[in-house]
C-alpha cells in the first residue's frame, strides 16, 4: 500500500491492525543519498559507523517501506511478549502486507527552514532502477520533523498570542 499524507490515517489503522498479527517485519529505506565520505575496506568498525551517521544525518528520506508478515497457518498462538520466536514453524505459510510511507520534510507555511541534500547516483537508481515518482514525493509525501523541530511547532502552535 502506497501511504501518501492524504492516506495516512486510513494506512495507519490498516497498518496497526496488522502490526499486531505481524509474526516479524522487513524494513527498508530510499534516501536521497548514501555517503557523505567513501568507506573502505581498513576502516574500523567505528568508523564505518560514524561515516553511516554522517550519510543520514546529511541526506533526507525519502521513502520508507514496511513490510508485516501475518502467519496464516500458525501452530500455536503467539504470545506477543515472548522474545523466543520458535513458534514461527519452518513450513509456516505468510501473508505479506507491504507499506510505502514517502516522506517529505516539509517547512509548515514557511515556520521552518529546510533543505533536502542528494547525490546525483541515488537520484539515477531511484529514478531508473527503483522507479521513485518524485512528483509524488514532492506533492504527497508525509512530513515529519525531528524532537527540536517538533518543540518549536509545539512552542508556536500553543504561543500566547495575545502577548503579539
Amino acid at each position: 500500500m502506497e501511504v501518501t499524507r492524504f492516506n495516512f490515517k486510513e494506512a495507519r489503522a490498516i497498518f496497526l491492525e496488522k502490526l499486531e498479527q505481524a509474526a516479524f517485519v522487513a524494513f527498508d529505506l530510499e534516501m536521497t543519498g548514501i555517503r557523505s565520505e567513501m568507506r573502505n575496506e581498513t576502516d574500523l568498525p567505528f568508523e564505518n559507523y560514524l561515516k553511516a551517521f554522517n550519510a543520514a544525518n546529511r541526506y533526507n528520506v525519502i521513502q520508507m517501506g514496511l513490510c508485516l508478515f501475518v502467519q496464516t497457518n500458525p501452530d500455536e498462538p503467539k504470545d506477543p511478549e515472548a522474545v523466543d520466536y520458535s513458534f514461527i514453524k519452518p513450513s509456516a505459510n505468510f501473508e505479506a502486507y507491504p507499506f510505502t510511507f514517502y516522506l517529505m520534510p516539509r517547512t509548515y507555511d514557511g515556520l521552518m527552514k529546510r533543505d533536502v541534500a542528494m547525490e546525483v547516483s541515488s537520484i539515477e537508481f531511484n529514478v531508473n532502477r527503483h522507479g521513485i515518482d518524485w512528483n509524488k514525493w514532492l506533492d504527497n509525501g508525509i512530513g515529519y520533523c525531528d524532537q527540536e523541530e517538533r518543540q518549536f511547532l509545539r512552542d508556536f502552535i500553543f504561543a500566547d498570542k495575545s502577548t503579539n
